[in-house]
């Protein structure tokens, strides 16, 4: 088996469950409970909160545990209910959903034709009444990173709220909250386990809680998921210290790939031809060849990848995300995305790049 779908999920590194099975052994008791047994509890989320913030560069109290991307997501667009926000044209799925949900306003920032949201096209949906800009880190369809941080600027210049949905770029790179209100985590991205996340809320945000409850300093109600916690910081503390090796060694894996592909099938390509983009993910046409079908072969092979993103794997609409890039509906499905992990090796890669090449080459379509 190889597994290419790293930006749908990813397996828990083993110190990742040991963390969470030695959790559900040893502290079991409520965190916000008022007895001794509770102080190792509530030490311990102290404890991964100081990780979290020293990793993205905010304070301990700026982060308030979730269920995952979509509940902070959800959370982050629930504060400007009914209110004018911009949303970028390439957004996660969940972000849309909420924003409907919430009955906000909406005005979509346009992305170019490789799916760049650029700070001129925030600033041209943007109104004098604008409550919030939600604006994604890293995409995770297509792999290409936002100019984050002078949306940023432009934002702070105006003293318009801005979050970004940042659940495909945190663990697989170094990114900062400057100039930032709100950002969105979710552990299973990152070797941690499903269903555990956060949500940064600069400090003096008067975010809305989208669950009441006396938790997180009223931020996020529910009793904590302990377990799911211990097993992020776990995921945490095994990233990459500079990530500059891995980054370089993914776009080496990136590059061979490419290159075995093209002198075999010319006519593949890649969606994207900007160089701002993580190299782990690679967005690729097979034009005349329906993604599902190509899925369908490739699993027959052993090999996993997909046509976007899992959470819309089931439907069968065109990725708004490849749409927003100027692609017509047919092009859009003959897209397929390939995601690389910490321990995607080069001969899986080459072993990909030779069978998506039989594939396109020996198969009617």
């Amino acid at each position: 088996m190889i597994y290419l779908d790293h930006a749908a999920t990813t397996a828990p590194e083993h110190e990742v469950i040991e963390a969470v099975s030695e959790c559900m052994k040893t502290l079991t008791a409520n965190p916000s409970a008022a007895y001794s047994a509770s102080a190792p509890c509530r030490a311990k989320m102290i404890e991964v909160k100081k990780q979290i913030a020293e990793f993205i560069g905010a304070a301990p109290q700026e982060i308030f545990f979730t269920s995952g991307g979509t509940e902070s997501n959800s959370q982050a667009i629930f504060g400007a209910s009914g209110k004018h926000i911009v949303i970028g044209a390439a957004e996660h799925s969940s972000i849309f959903a909420a924003a409907a949900n919430f009955k906000c306003e909406i005005s979509i920032a346009h992305a170019d034709s490789n799916g760049i949201i650029t700070p001129e096209a925030v600033i041209a949906a943007i109104r004098p009444e604008t409550a919030l800009v939600s604006i994604q880190y890293v995409n995770n369809e297509t792999g290409i990173i936002s100019p984050i941080n002078e949306i940023a600027e432009v934002l702070k210049s105006r003293k318009i709220p801005f979050h970004t949905d940042a659940v495909a770029a945190f663990g697989h790179m170094p990114i900062n909250m400057t100039n930032i209100t709100m950002a969105s985590v979710s552990a299973h991205k990152f070797y941690g386990p499903r269903g555990i996340g956060f949500i940064y809320i600069k400090q003096g945000f008067p975010a809305k809680p989208l669950i009441a409850g006396e938790q997180e300093n009223h931020r996020r109600g529910g009793t904590e998921n302990l377990p799911g916690i211990c097993g992020m910081g776990a995921a945490i503390k095994a990233l990459p210290k500079d990530f500059s090796t891995e980054l370089e060694r993914l776009q080496r894996l990136r590059d061979d790939f490419m290159r075995i592909l093209r002198s075999k099938c010319p006519k593949i390509m890649e969606t994207v031809t900007e160089k701002n983009v993580y190299p782990g993910i690679i967005s690729l046409r097979l034009p005349g060849l329906p993604s599902e079908k190509a899925i369908t072969l490739l699993d027959m092979r052993g090999i996993y990848v997909s046509g976007g993103a899992a959470c819309s794997a089931s439907s069968h609409s065109p990725s708004h995300v490849l749409i927003s890039m100027g692609m017509n509906v047919n092009e859009a499905f003959e897209v397929i995305r390939i995601s690389m992990g910490l321990h995607t090796t080069a001969d899986e890669m080459k072993i990909t790049a030779d069978i998506i090449s039989d594939i396109y080459i020996n198969n009617p379509f």
